[in-house]
């Protein structure tokens, strides 16, 4: 087993374990959704508007400049800039018809490997998992290997939350399997049958439980909630190319070839890209540090101070 792409730069490794041992990075407590929620409350606050369960179906450009988008139910927001925080691919192929391409951008979607998606397992149980490893997430290989989709697997990793206390009621735990997908295709193909997608999805459950139940026993009895996802839902939710929830394998090639990566497209004014694909390889909080970088510079152009408060 590798830790992470085999072709991955061992500064990702190194960099992780330094940001948490000098205590700059770390879990925010509620994990991904109350990072979200802090950005909301501030957004708000300051007068923002925010639009839930509505699809950016078009970037509006007139004369050469970004001036709105186009929402899938037609409604139309016009603005002075346009940043999109969305998947890169989407942006660049589907929003905005492909109609302005940066060559950087275009070489890394036609060459650079990206990090797989994976098919994530997730469960509620009635019980207390406080004594097991204060650690991220630990892997550990079963007896008999098993088909994840149309890939065969003997390991597993696993991610326990006992030590945040908000995910779960005392004395339960959510624990999740992450099991990477190599081939999205596959599972692309598969969500079009959504009776044999749905039917893949509880095996991939009923299979993962009955292994956590040998490591934990008494585990699959005391399952509550379960959830599973597939690359697929990172697509519905996200629009993610290909499912992934990260972006290009950092190889020491790629790192040294592509260090920044360009927020703006030619030909497009009043027009930037934030988020994971700009400052890759990504992850949540990459979509915050480039936008407010992205803000700044408005500032700058508009010879207005920035500031935060």
């Amino acid at each position: 087993m590798t830790l992470g792409d085999k072709d991955m730069s061992l500064l990702a490794l190194v960099a992780t374990l330094a940001l948490l041992h000098n205590r700059a990075g770390g879990f925010p407590e509620g994990g991904s959704l109350e990072f979200a929620r802090t950005i909301e409350k501030r957004l708000l606050g300051l007068g923002g508007k925010i639009f839930y369960g509505k699809r950016v179906e078009k970037i509006l450009v007139k004369e050469g400049k970004a001036c709105g988008i186009r929402l899938a139910n037609g409604t139309e927001i016009i603005s002075d800039y346009v940043i999109s925080c969305a998947d890169l691919h989407n942006t660049v192929f589907n929003m905005l018809n492909g109609s302005y391409i940066e060559p950087q951008h275009e070489e890394l979607f036609s060459s650079a490997p990206i990090l797989n998606s994976s098919v994530q397992v997730s469960f509620g149980v009635n019980m207390n998992f406080s004594d097991g490893p204060d650690c991220v997430e630990e892997a550990f290989k079963i007896e008999t290997p098993v088909m994840i989709g149309n890939q065969k697997t003997d390991w597993f990793t696993i991610h326990n939350y006992s030590f945040d206390s908000t995910m779960a009621p005392e004395g339960k735990t959510v624990v999740d399997c992450l099991l990477p997908v190599k081939d999205f295709n596959y599972w692309e193909q598969l969500y079009k049958d959504r009776i044999a997608y749905k039917a893949e999805k509880e095996r991939i459950a009923s299979l993962v439980a009955k292994e956590l139940d040998k490591k934990y026993p008494g585990f699959s009895n005391s399952i509550e909630v379960t959830d599973v996802l597939s690359p697929m839902t990172y697509v519905r939710y996200t629009g993610n190319y290909k499912g992934t929830y990260m972006t290009w394998v950092m190889t020491p090639d790629l790192l040294k070839r592509h260090r920044i990566i360009k927020k703006t497209l030619p030909g497009l004014e009043n027009f930037w890209l934030a988020g994971m694909w700009i400052m890759a390889p990504g992850g949540v909080p990459t979509g915050a540090k480039t936008s407010r970088d992205i803000l700044q510079l408005i500032c700058w152009l508009d010879k207005k101070k920035f500031k935060t408060i």
